[in-house]
């Protein structure tokens, strides 16, 4: 499950702010119609996860407020 968008095309969606998952909608309707019923919801589980994650992740303060590497 590869992204058919080039890292030019990664970049604008980074920089207009939008979901990956908005990139990503056409790849994850395919991948979504190859499965299995039940592992759809699973699939859906794991989106809405990453949705949130985005969504705490823009809250945080640029450089990230007390984060260590």
């Amino acid at each position: 499950f590869m992204p058919s968008g080039t890292g030019v095309e990664s970049q604008a969606v980074l920089d207009q702010e939008k979901s990956v998952l908005d990139f990503l909608t056409s790849e994850i309707s395919t991948f979504k119609g190859r499965v299995a019923p039940g592992d759809r919801a699973r699939v859906d589980a794991h989106l809405e996860g990453v949705r949130q994650l985005e969504r705490r992740l823009a809250t945080m303060p640029p450089g990230g407020a007390g984060a260590v590497c």
